[in-house]
């Protein structure tokens, strides 16, 4: 989860030097849900949640994995 955090920060940080972004920090919040969902989904053959269950209840959805 931390490692979708830093790449979220780092992505959103060179759009924002390198395209003349602007600092949203609810953008990288949601990139941050996404790209972690995205990689739980495809490294764990036990993930059977949907992202809007993801986004509701991440601490439930991992419990679920961790079993």
């Amino acid at each position: 989860m931390w490692a979708s955090v830093v790449w979220s920060i780092w992505k959103h940080r060179n759009r924002v030097i390198f395209n003349q972004g602007k600092i949203d920090v609810e953008e990288i919040f949601t990139l941050a849900q996404v790209q972690s969902w995205v990689w739980m989904k495809h490294k764990e053959r036990k993930v059977n949640f949907s992202y809007s269950e993801w986004i509701l209840s991440p601490l439930t959805c991992i419990k679920m994995v961790t079993k």
